[in-house]
C-alpha cells in the first residue's frame, strides 16, 4: 500500500468526532479541542491520526467506564514510538483525571501500517479525534 492508500483507509474507516452523535462522546470532543488548540501538550508533527476506539461493529459508542480502559491508536511518520506515546499521554493527562479510565496508548507507524494490512484492520470502527493539518 502506498502512503495515500493507508490515510485513505483511516478516513473512511474512521468516524471523524464532529460526526459522532451522543451525549458520551462529549469528553472526547473537548479532548480534540484542546488537541488542536494547543493546550494538550501535543507538539510532535511526527503524528497524523489519534483515534480512539470507542465504536461497536455497528457505529454505535460503547460505555468505556465498564471496560475500565480503551485503546487509542497513534498513526505517524515515526521510527521509534517512545516520544509520541508520552506526548499522547500527556494529552489524555486531563481526560484520565476527570474520568479515571486508562487509555491504551498503541502506536502505529505509517511505514508498518504500508506492510500490514491485520493492523489496518484494527482501526475501523474507530473516533479520529486529531488529524495533523
Amino acid at each position: 500500500m502506498t502512503e495515500k492508500e493507508v490515510i485513505d483507509y483511516i478516513k473512511s474507516k474512521s468516524q471523524p468526532i464532529e460526526d459522532v452523535e451522543d451525549n458520551f462522546i462529549g469528553i472526547f470532543k473537548w479532548l480534540s479541542e484542546d488537541i488542536y488548540i494547543g493546550k494538550a501538550p501535543l507538539k510532535t508533527n511526527s503524528v497524523q491520526f489519534i483515534l480512539v476506539k470507542i465504536l461497536s461493529r455497528q457505529g454505535h459508542t460503547i460505555d468505556i467506564r465498564k471496560k475500565d480502559y480503551f485503546n487509542v491508536y497513534v498513526v505517524g511518520d515515526f521510527k521509534k514510538t517512545f516520544t509520541p506515546v508520552v506526548k499522547v499521554a500527556e494529552a489524555f493527562a486531563r481526560f484520565y483525571s476527570e474520568i479515571g479510565i486508562l487509555p491504551n496508548i498503541i502506536p502505529l507507524p505509517k511505514h508498518v501500517l504500508k506492510k500490514d494490512k491485520e493492523l489496518l484492520y484494527k482501526l475501523r470502527n474507530c473516533v479520529l479525534i486529531y488529524e495533523r493539518r
